[in-house]
């Protein structure tokens, strides 16, 4: 019997300039849009504050 793994995935996303300008910044905006995309169920996504 062969074992199967499924992986899924939810990513968040900053873009630069746009969102700001210190790694900081883009990596706590990414954080954020990453916990929102999960909010939503599996394989979501979140690019901007309002996806």
């Amino acid at each position: 019997m062969q074992d199967k793994m499924l992986v899924t995935c939810s990513p968040g996303a900053a873009i630069m300039p746009k969102d700001d300008a210190s790694f900081e910044e883009l990596l706590e905006k990414a954080d954020a849009r990453l916990y929102k995309a999960k909010q939503r169920g599996k394989n979501q996504y979140c690019i901007d504050d309002e996806d």
